[in-house]
C-alpha cells in the first residue's frame, strides 16, 4: 500500500508543465490519511498548480516533500517492526511445537517399550503354563 502511495506521489512530483494535476488514487489517499500527511500532499498539489514546471522548488515545497517522505519512512519501519514481531512469534511457535513433538515421541517410545515388555511377560506366562503336565495334554 505504501508503494502505491509512493508511486502516486512520484506521478504528482514528476509531471511535466503541460499535464494537468493528478490526484492520488483512492487507496493511496486512504493511506495518506492514515499516515496524517494529507495536508502536505494537498499543499504540494497546490504548489504544483501554481508552478507546474517546479524548476525552482520553493522552501515550502521541499519541506512538504521531506515531511511526506519521513512519514512514509516511519510507516515502512513500523511495518518492518510488525513483520519482525510476527516472525519472532512464529519462531516461538515452531520451537514449542518441536518441544511438544519431542515429548510426544518420548511418551510413544515409553509406551512401545511397555507394550513389548508386557507382551513378553504374558507370552512367557502363557508358555510356562503349557509346560505343566496338566495343561500340556489338553
Amino acid at each position: 500500500m505504501l508503494f502505491l502511495l509512493l508511486a502516486s506521489l512520484g506521478v504528482i512530483w514528476a509531471q511535466s508543465s503541460n499535464e494537468p494535476t493528478r490526484r492520488l488514487s483512492p487507496e493511496a489517499w486512504q493511506i495518506a490519511q492514515e499516515l496524517g500527511i494529507t495536508t502536505q500532499i494537498e499543499e504540494l498539489e497546490q504548489l504544483r498548480a501554481t508552478d507546474p514546471t517546479d524548476s525552482n522548488p520553493s522552501m515550502r515545497s521541499l519541506i512538504d516533500r521531506q515531511e511526506v517522505l519521513q512519514e512514509l519512512l516511519v510507516g515502512l519501519l513500523q511495518i518492518d517492526k510488525t513483520n519482525a514481531a510476527i516472525d519472532s512469534e512464529l519462531e516461538e511457535i515452531r520451537v514449542i511445537r518441536a518441544e511438544l513433538s519431542a515429548r510426544q515421541d518420548r511418551a510413544q517410545g515409553k509406551i512401545n517399550v511397555a507394550s513389548i515388555i508386557s507382551g513378553s511377560v504374558l507370552g512367557i506366562a502363557a508358555t510356562s503354563l503349557q509346560f505343566k503336565s496338566s495343561t500340556a495334554n489338553v
